[in-house]
């Protein structure tokens, strides 16, 4: 895993910005994503996956953790603009979300995708946290955030965006199976 983090000012440009093109910071963080996988890959068709919230509302009262993925698909053709790019996406995304309930089953048989021992659909993930850390204090004693290393990765690439008091923290999980560090490091600067 590889923590990198943005300057609060910056962030909050991004989000002055994402206000006057009608679209939100998640949208405009997986557009970048999005441009990022294009030029690193050399392709133009990009399927990532989104984890959402999978708590409908018969679930409202069960404790536990329901979360569902759908696959963002985005053509990042070189011939669009920014602007329209950004548009795509904001349209894919709640056309995903709207679908969510979709059996994933159904739809990789639909598809006529394969079973192996990876996702079907996707090979890369973002992930974009917009629900504030809530200040925990002990005591006198502000509890403080640090990113856990984590065991292992479901896909070849995992991109986290956490908005903090203080910045933006980008951290990437990835197959050190498939990357070098100094390739995430570079794609995570870019």
């Amino acid at each position: 895993q590889i923590n990198e983090n943005i300057d609060i000012q910056t962030h909050n440009k991004i989000v002055e910005k994402c206000k006057k093109l009608n679209i939100t910071p998640y949208v405009f963080y997986m557009g970048c994503y999005n441009i990022l996988l294009s030029k690193f890959s050399n392709n133009e068709d990009i399927c990532v996956g989104m984890p959402i919230s999978g708590r409908s509302s018969k679930f409202l009262s069960t404790i536990g953790m329901f979360v569902n993925t759908v696959v963002l698909r985005t053509k990042t053709d070189g011939n669009k603009t920014i602007n329209e790019l950004m548009q795509e996406i904001r349209e894919n995304s709640i056309s995903a979300i709207e679908n969510q309930a979709y059996p994933f089953g159904e739809l990789v048989k639909k598809l006529n995708k394969q079973s192996t021992n990876r996702n079907p659909l996707f090979d890369v993930m973002f992930a974009y946290q917009n629900e504030a850390i809530p200040v925990v204090i002990f005591g006198d004693k502000e509890v403080e955030s640090i990113p856990v290393k984590l065991g292992g990765v479901k896909c070849e690439l995992n991109f986290n965006i956490v908005p903090t008091r203080d910045n933006v923290v980008i951290s990437a999980e990835y197959s050190t199976d498939l990357y070098k560090e100094e390739a995430i490091k570079k794609f995570i600067e870019a």
